[in-house]
């Protein structure tokens, strides 16, 4: 895993460019560690330079004050001449005692010119002195792009090369942290790290961090005031931000978040807490749909519960209407079987009736026979036979009488067609 140190940039590229170099400068405790360490006498006594490897890219290492320099003529540049990136590797990835590794460390600076300054001027120097004796890259890129002339800028691209480095030692099949802190350490506070002594601005970036880990923490404002709990003051400038708190020490200390690290500046900052500000936002919108959705799986079982019901209802509805159908025509068909029966019944009767009339009427015309006999029979004889009473006979009109009662039967019985 390779770690990219802080960018910064010099007002003379020519005193840059001679440190990175470090003509005649390696230290004689570098040589006795090396040997020491099994490195060759032969290779040993070949290194004078601080830069025990070296290349370019858009440029010659041996003569890049110079042509850098005339490049920058050439585009008058002004102000700031020269920005550099310093690229270290572990000494679990890469040994400072195996001169191999020198190589491989130089040609991974030289893939990171390439992708990361593609249009500018950029020299590389490896070297192995220091704490730890770490090998680590000094990569000075010239301030004018080749094509356009425009300076670069280094602001923040210190993300963006760490993920181009990061990448590129991934290739070469070293391993990459998934939660790589973007962190900037100096020197200072990687030799108190590697004592094991205390170190402030790690207690600084370890209470920021306890308050970003609280997920609710989705504004700047809550930010600040959690901070201002951990003992810690948030000063917004414009678009940077600086934090003051009293070390262990009790010692009042005040640091930048660009001194602290890439996570610990505003514009990070602002980012992240933003993207848990829509997070939360999305997040309440989602459970707010999702509640419209259980409302309306509710409303809908209820309606289909209705319909089932109204459904059931008119089943029953229907099937009342036909057993009332059935149970109707069951009784018409009753009804009309006991008018037939009646109907036979009268007709029987009007039948015996009609029958029994002439019965009636000669009956009555010997009846009204035997009484006018009789009748006659009873009249004295002493009487003269002029005042004597004829012999009644039935009268016509008693018979047309007998007759006109009898003809309405016949007609009622044809009316009801009997």
């Amino acid at each position: 895993m390779a770690t990219i140190g802080k960018i910064t940039r010099a007002n003379s590229g020519t005193r840059a460019l001679n440190y990175a170099l470090g003509k005649d400068k390696l230290s004689p405790e570098t040589k006795a560690w090396l040997r020491e360490n099994g490195v060759p006498s032969a290779i040993v006594g070949q290194l004078s330079d601080r830069a025990v490897v070296m290349d370019g890219w858009n440029v010659n290492p041996k003569f890049a004050v110079k042509q850098m320099s005339a490049t920058r003529k050439a585009w008058q540049t002004q102000g700031k001449q020269v920005t550099r990136v310093i690229q270290s590797f572990p000494s679990s990835d890469l040994s400072a005692a195996n001169p191999d590794a020198w190589v491989k460390a130089n040609h991974m600076g030289l893939e990171l010119a390439q992708q990361a300054f593609k249009d500018y001027q950029v020299a590389i120097y490896t070297h192995i002195d220091g704490v730890g004796h770490k090998i680590h890259n000094h990569l000075v890129i010239n301030m004018p792009n080749l094509k356009t002339g425009k300076k670069y800028h280094a602001y923040r691209d210190w993300e963006k090369i760490a993920a181009i480095s990061n990448a590129i030692t991934q290739a070469h099949g070293y391993s990459v942290p998934h939660n790589q802190a973007l962190e900037r350490r100096t020197m200072a506070e990687r030799q108190l790290a590697n004592k094991q002594a205390y170190v402030w601005k790690d207690d600084l970036r370890q209470r920021i961090d306890a308050v970003m880990q609280d997920p609710s923490v989705s504004s700047f404002k809550t930010f600040s005031e959690l901070l201002d709990a951990h003992g810690v003051i948030v000063h917004p400038r414009g678009k940077n931000v600086s934090y003051a708190f009293l070390d262990a020490n009790n010692k009042q200390r005040r640091a930048r978040g660009t001194t602290l690290g890439h996570d610990y500046e505003k514009e990070v900052l602002e980012h992240e807490l933003e993207q848990r500000a829509q997070q939360s936002n999305f997040t309440f919108r989602l459970e707010n749909v999702r509640g419209q959705q259980l409302l309306i799986s509710q409303k809908q079982r209820k309606i289909a519960a209705e319909q089932q019901t109204i459904t059931t209802t008119s089943d029953r509805t229907t099937d009342q209407r036909a057993s009332l159908v059935r149970t109707s025509d069951v009784q018409l068909q009753a009804d009309f079987g006991s008018l037939q029966t009646r109907k036979s019944k009268i007709r029987a009767t009007l039948e015996q009736i009609e029958r029994a009339i002439p019965r009636i009427i000669r009956r009555l015309r010997t009846q009204s026979t035997s009484l006018l006999d009789l009748f006659n029979q009873s009249q004295p004889s002493s009487q003269p036979k002029a005042q004597r009473i004829k012999k009644v006979k039935p009268s016509k009109s008693l018979l047309a009488l007998l007759k006109q009662r009898s003809t309405p039967i016949k007609h009622h019985q044809q009316e009801r067609g009997l």
